[in-house]
């Protein structure tokens, strides 16, 4: 059984950043999607967002836990890594996934902070591209620039690219603009990779005045939680306009994957999609026919694929519902993650049987390379 690791993550070093820019950069990931809709001085305090611990941590020049990790940043810990817990192939993503670059509004330095993450990521993995996959990030609003980093990052071992669940540019996904995207990916034998990081929740700026003065740790529990629990929604709207646009109908060997956005919502947007798209579905009085061949959720069944995160309880259900669409991560080194995923989802893999074990594992990402013509290189390691 291939497995594959579609969720890991390079910690890039931040050489000489000041502590207290490290802190707010945090601060702003946590609960930028809230705070983004009122004035920075209108931001409660680091005390008031973060633990006491964290704060400590924040303060220190040295801080990273996840650095700290066993290849967390460095090649030779990462292959031991992966051989000990039996991983062959695995996803590793970098920089772009806060959202943070793209709100620089300079193009040209914008497209310089990607492209130097994206180097730094690249030049750790390529030696290595029969184990590891470097997810790149590029500025889609300039797709003449995207489409060539697009085959360079290819030729140095990328098999994916970050897409995020924000119109570049102001231009929907599903425009014909963007056709030549997806027709590049497919011919470079890409797939396009949907992160939480870059799938940001839109709250209306009400949301962010409650009142944190008096409410102590249960309000720091609040304004965290409230920041991430709608993430999937922007998810859920990106792969919905792909296939009402179209996009899955003529492009139809594109995959997006979807990874730390849970799984659990997939099986009833399948079921939403296909209710009024379906071809054996009636015409729907008030939006007509569906111009289609095949139904809206039958194409997130061929065209998604989605991560489960490595623990026991989480998703479980998915996998039995939705086999074909789900697979295997570890989200390692974070801390979210595991650094022994295989054993901690090992109540899970007892209730699939064999032929779906070795889908979720790893052979649904197999089919998704094979089917555009450029097999990932873990297959020429498979048993005959």
């Amino acid at each position: 059984m291939v497995v594959i690791d579609v969720d890991s993550h390079w910690e890039l070093a931040r050489e000489g950043e000041d502590p207290s820019a490290r802190m707010t950069r945090f601060q702003e990931v946590l609960v930028g999607d809230i705070y983004g809709q009122v004035p920075r001085g209108q931001w409660p305090s680091s005390e008031q967002l973060l633990p006491p611990s964290l704060v400590e941590m924040f303060s220190s020049p040295a801080a990273d836990v996840t650095r700290s990790r066993p290849g967390a940043a460095e090649i030779a810990g990462r292959l031991a890594w992966c051989d000990r817990v039996g991983i062959d192939y695995q996803f590793v993503l970098g920089g772009g996934l806060t959202g943070l670059e793209f709100k620089i509004e300079d193009p040209v330095a914008r497209r310089r902070a990607l492209g130097a993450a994206n180097e730094r990521l690249l030049g750790a993995l390529e030696a290595h591209s029969d184990r590891f996959s470097p997810v790149v990030t590029l500025d889609l609003t300039d797709l003449d620039l995207a489409i060539a980093d697009l085959e360079r990052s290819r030729a140095r071992g990328s098999r994916a690219y970050n897409l995020r669940a924000v119109p570049p540019g102001g231009i929907s996904y599903t425009h014909p603009h963007f056709d030549r995207l997806w027709s590049a990916t497919v011919d470079l034998g890409m797939v396009a990779y949907l992160h939480i990081g870059n799938a940001p929740a839109y709250f209306d700026a009400g949301w962010a005045n409650l009142g944190l003065e008096g409410k102590g740790e249960a309000g720091r529990a609040e304004v965290i939680r409230l920041s991430n629990v709608a993430r999937m929604q922007s998810g859920e709207t990106l792969l919905a306009a792909l296939a009402y646009g179209g996009v899955f109908d003529r492009h139809p060997n594109l995959t997006v994957l979807v990874a730390e956005l849970w799984a659990s919502w997939i099986p009833f947007l399948v079921y939403r999609l296909n209710g009024t798209t379906h071809p054996d579905s009636k015409p729907n009085p008030v939006l007509g026919a569906w111009p289609y061949k095949m139904g809206a959720g039958d194409m997130l069944r061929r065209n998604v694929r989605v991560t489960v995160l490595p623990t026991p309880d989480q998703d479980a259900e998915t996998i039995l519902q939705e086999p074909g669409m789900l697979a295997f991560s570890s989200d390692y080194p974070h801390q979210e993650g595991s650094t022994t995923p295989i054993e901690d989802l090992q109540p899970v893999l007892e209730r699939l049987d064999p032929a779906t074990r070795a889908q979720f594992m790893g052979g649904n990402m197999l089919e998704v390379f094979e089917r555009m013509g450029d097999p990932l290189p873990v297959a020429s390691r498979m048993p005959a």
